[in-house]
């Protein structure tokens, strides 16, 4: 879940000015992880956007784009609507978990697999072209966690091999996520991939339903991992981090300094690609054609 450490620490300390004036956007900032992110570089003075449904919590310093990222055609609407030309960092943390029942989006693509992959497939390959040489890219999800073997590329879309929870419909937004930090590093973006393990939010909700049991849950695990506003602090420092632009493409533990290790089966340029090519396959079927993701960073 959390990643293997490959031992190897980025150890890097937020100047007093890194992030001031900087241009942060973070796609799904309304909630949890991603909220928790948006008022610590809000509070270490960069202008946040944050993309998602309904703004929460109104942040001094925080502006607001309201977005729904379930569907392929909104996700290109949000992307047209980002100052993305003056963004520093564009952070990706919406995401959801399959619940018992198979939801599909009004593009008729598995939920969990729009909202959590698909999304930021979509809408990296199209904000890459207007994207200064600088920027990084971040992205939340579980890479390094060994998920690719319960990924089934070949039912990519979920639709005769559903699994609630953190089983195989789950691991192909898994490993998605983890093929689209090694696809565009070796394209030359600064792109990085986040492993959070648990942290106490509500995207647990629709396995264990909220109330008094989902409450009981979530304070067990907040007992024993960071909660979001910890987490934040320690991933706050990486958003300038040089290191981002040097190493292309690391994967970082809960502790916000470890690298961990990929998935092996993506030590292989070709898995990548079978990635990305089945996501450009979902996302014509689904929503029309769309640029084949071969752009190339310069």
């Amino acid at each position: 879940m959390y990643g293997t450490r490959s031992g190897v620490k980025i150890a890097h300390q937020l100047g007093p000015n890194a992030l001031a004036g900087k241009t942060v956007v973070i796609v799904g900032g309304t909630d949890g992880i991603g909220a928790a992110l948006a008022r610590a570089a809000a509070m270490a003075g960069a202008k946040v956007t944050v993309v998602g449904r309904s703004l929460r919590t109104e942040v001094q310093g925080v502006d607001f784009l309201k977005g729904d990222v379930s569907t392929m055609a909104e996700c290109r609407s949000i992307v047209a609507r980002l100052p993305l030309e003056i963004t520093d960092v564009l952070v990706f943390t919406a995401g959801i978990v399959p619940g018992s029942e198979r939801e599909v989006t009004a593009e008729g693509i598995e939920k969990d697999m729009a909202v959590s992959a698909l999304s930021r497939h979509v809408m990296i390959q199209a904000a890459a072209p207007r994207l200064p040489r600088t920027a990084r890219v971040l992205v939340w999800g579980f890479p390094g966690a060994g998920m690719l073997k319960k990924s089934i590329i070949v039912d990519f879309n979920s639709e005769t091999t559903y699994k609630a929870g953190f089983e195989s419909t789950h691991a192909n937004t898994i490993a998605l996520n983890e093929a689209l930090v090694h696809y565009w590093a070796a394209r030359g973006m600064a792109i990085a991939g986040f492993n959070p393990g648990l942290i106490k939010t509500a995207i647990r909700g629709p396995l264990h339903g909220g109330g008094c049991l989902g409450g009981c849950i979530e304070s067990i695990i907040n007992c024993f991992n960071p909660s979001a506003e910890e987490y934040a602090s320690r991933i706050l420092p990486l958003f300038m981090a040089p290191q981002l632009t040097t190493s292309k493409g690391l994967l970082f533990h809960q502790d916000g300094c470890s690298v961990i290790k990929p998935d092996a089966g993506f030590q292989n340029p070709a898995t990548v690609a079978e990635w990305i090519t089945a996501a450009d396959r979902l996302v014509t079927k689904s929503a029309g054609p769309t640029t084949p993701a071969t752009l190339i960073m310069s």
